[in-house]
């Protein structure tokens, strides 16, 4: 039985992962030792440069632990700060040399081969896409997507919105001829419509994060840069068989996601790889976490590019802390990797343990961008 441990200003809770029920006994250690981690370990917050060096401070305490033989470090400070927080040029190079020397402490303090993937570049916003003619909205995540979904909507709106600027339209049949080897389980989540921006600086709404002013937005790419002592991955996808190969080979290894991160912004020597599948892209998105920890396409992915919006539709009661349904949890993840130690550490949260399924995963317990304690889990034994 795995389970979810939130703590708060020392306060702490231990929930069941599968039911969300408090427990108020266990017979874990494990989950002793977790809490004894993260209580002098408090998180600074979404925009909070000192998140950086929290996020490095959690992977060398896993480190200290038990020394995983693999852990991911999800830094999900710049992106915050960058998308939320107007700031000069120079305030943003601070930061990123800020991030590579955190990073850089973490490789020198445990001595992981890394795998340092951006999630992709931030740009000025230029513009919002308003397709107006619909009665609905533009269904989207709470980031700023390259993708929006178009749910039940007519004829004449569908095409109407085939013409607004900076965008393409990809309809279900569309998606269907391009992507045969889909399942009908994704393919029955698809909207009518996925409206696709095609121009960086350009956003569906600058009301991105629950509600939060978005001033920059991802850049609009297929390719991201990676830096890695390993071989360089051929695509996204190709990671997990690189992290994979040199764990066989007996070493410990780590893989670190920067996100807001581009090529322009990278300090250490880089190359690019492919991040996109046709016209679809890996976006810092829940597809490119479990693309670069399942080394699967997208749509093998159990969650939909966009969520329909649909208080009526059935959904699971398992699993209050995880961004997966009951019968999708991911199991084919580096995080499950039998025969070794794997933990996750990162300021991403809820996708962090729920995509990277570790034996110990640690991060931020944030809403509304107020950060309310830490959450970590305890998995299941493989």
């Amino acid at each position: 039985m795995a389970q979810i441990i939130l703590d708060s200003g020392g306060w702490h809770d231990v929930i069941d992962f599968e039911t969300g029920d408090s427990l108020e006994s266990w017979d874990n250690p494990v989950i002793d030792d977790v809490i004894g981690i993260i209580s002098g370990l408090p998180y600074p917050g979404e925009v909070n440069p000192d998140s950086i060096e929290w996020t490095t401070s959690v992977g060398k305490a896993l480190y200290d632990y038990n020394q995983p033989d693999f852990i991911m470090l999800s830094y999900a400070t710049p992106y915050f700060i960058k998308s939320t927080v107007p700031s000069a040029p120079e305030d943003e190079k601070e930061l990123n040399r800020r991030l590579f020397s955190s990073v850089q402490d973490f490789l020198s303090y445990t001595g992981y081969v890394p795998v340092i993937v951006g999630s992709g570049g931030m740009t000025d916003i230029i513009g919002e896409v308003l397709p107006t003619s619909l009665r609905g909205r533009v269904n989207q995540g709470m980031g700023s997507f390259p993708y929006g979904g178009i749910f039940h909507a007519t004829e004449d709106e569908m095409e109407s919105v085939g013409k607004i600027p900076h965008t393409k339209l990809v309809t279900r049949d569309d998606f269907m001829k391009d992507f045969p080897q889909a399942g009908e389980d994704f393919i029955a989540e698809l909207p009518d419509g996925l409206l696709l921006l095609e121009e960086t600086g350009y956003v569906f709404s600058r009301a991105g994060i629950r509600g939060m002013t978005l001033y920059k937005t991802p850049n609009v790419t297929g390719e991201l840069p990676v830096y890695t002592t390993l071989q360089t991955p051929g695509h996204i996808t190709d990671v997990r068989r690189v992290i994979e190969e040199a764990l066989d080979d007996g070493d410990k290894a780590a893989l670190i996601v920067l996100d807001g991160i581009g090529a322009e912004d990278f300090l250490v020597p880089y190359g690019m790889m492919p991040a996109n599948d046709k016209w679809m892209l890996y976006a810092s998105t829940m597809s490119q976490y479990m693309a670069l920890l399942s080394g699967q396409p997208f749509y093998e992915c159990a969650a939909p590019l966009v969520h329909e919006h649909r208080p009526y539709k059935d959904r699971s009661n398992r699993h209050p802390y995880a961004q997966f349904t009951d019968k999708d949890m991911p199991s084919n993840v580096l995080g499950r990797k039998k025969g070794i130690k794997t933990a996750a550490a990162g300021s991403r949260s809820m996708i962090t343990h729920s995509v990277s399924q570790a034996d110990i995963s640690i991060e931020c317990h944030a809403r509304q961008m107020i950060p309310s304690g830490i959450l970590a889990m305890v998995n299941d034994p493989k």
